[in-house]
């Protein structure tokens, strides 16, 4: 792993809701994430004399760590400007966590980040535990969020045991990618090299890809491991490609969108039973397919969690080809 790249220990994905109560239900029924720490309203120390309060439940699922926040008052509007307008009911991605395994470390990832990014919000929780985040939303579509946990936190936050392939608490087990579609390939691959030190990638080149449904699209793709982390990068460039368009804007500007989080499934049976457990549960299979040995398909769940999910059997040679950072 590069010392230099801020992607290194990644360990959270956390979610902006409007109801913090029907989240934590839609993560129990829907993906098994029944055991979680919950906050009540707490303030938010962001530094600068800045508080926020919102509602917080954090909960392991395997070693991920999830992440859902309600924004109440204080200042909150970057946490609330990921939700749709209206009161329906929403869940949406807001930002990816970190960790640094010490004051030191955290310090150095925030000088690097800090070249490129405001660090718009910083701050101390619980007792000897520090934060910040980085505004990476017109880099990534997202806020990166550095943690260095203090002790306090040791084995307090509940763990959830991943559950079988097929089963709810199976959906979001074996995250191995985070990906994102983006409008300029080139533009976006430099950014990944140059401002996340992301030195070594895999690119495709462009390719025609069968996506199911009688689609054939034509994409341009990288690929790149940081630590035990895959981070995907896709152009959609012509043909049966509007899934991967999705978050992209229509007037051209460039952009680089958070599209899915990728689940690895050890064979094809295991593949055949997620896609059975999705259909069963009345989501969407819009993309579908194969290359060489490997197997795929995605989930739209963004009326659940705002965002794509890709379920994929990967073929152990293919993936040793992917440079790892």
């Amino acid at each position: 792993m590069s010392a230099a790249s801020p992607f290194g220990d990644f360990v959270e994905i956390a979610y902006v809701t409007n109801d913090l109560e029907k989240a934590l239900a839609v993560f129990r029924d829907c993906y098994g994430v029944t055991k979680w720490m919950e906050t009540g309203v707490v303030a938010i120390d962001l530094g600068g004399g800045r508080t926020g309060r919102l509602k917080i439940a954090v909960a392991f699922l395997g070693r991920t760590l999830f992440e859902i926040q309600e924004p109440i008052d204080g200042e909150v509007d970057w946490y609330a400007a990921v939700l749709p307008e209206g009161d329906d009911f929403a869940i949406r991605p807001h930002h990816l966590g970190f960790t640094a395994h010490s004051l030191e470390g955290l310090g150095n990832r925030r000088s690097t980040l800090a070249r490129h990014h405001d660090i718009s919000y910083e701050g101390a929780f619980g007792t000897s535990s520090r934060y910040f985040f980085a505004d990476a939303r017109s880099r990534l579509g997202l806020w990166l969020e550095y943690i260095r946990f203090g002790a306090e936190f040791d084995g307090i936050i509940p763990f959830n045991e991943p559950g079988p392939i097929g089963e709810p608490a199976g959906r979001l087990t074996n995250i191995y990618q985070l990906a994102w579609v983006t409008n300029d390939y080139d533009r976006a691959l430099s950014g990944l090299r140059n401002i996340y030190h992301i030195d070594r990638m895999f690119e495709t080149g462009l390719v025609e890809a069968d996506l199911g449904h009688g689609n054939v699209g034509r994409l341009k793709v990288a690929l790149a491991y940081v630590g035990d982390m895959q981070l995907e990068l896709i152009a959609p460039i012509s043909g049966g490609v509007d899934t991967h368009r999705l978050g992209l804007p229509h007037d051209g500007r460039f952009t680089v969108a958070f599209h899915h989080i990728g689940l690895a499934c050890p064979d094809r049976e295991a593949l055949g039973r997620q896609r059975a457990r999705v259909c069963a549960q009345g989501e969407a299979v819009p993309i579908y397919g194969e290359f060489g040995s490997s197997a795929f398909f995605y989930t739209d769940a963004r009326h659940r969690i705002g965002h794509h999910l890709e379920y994929i059997q990967v073929d152990p040679a293919y993936d040793a080809a992917i440079p790892r950072n």
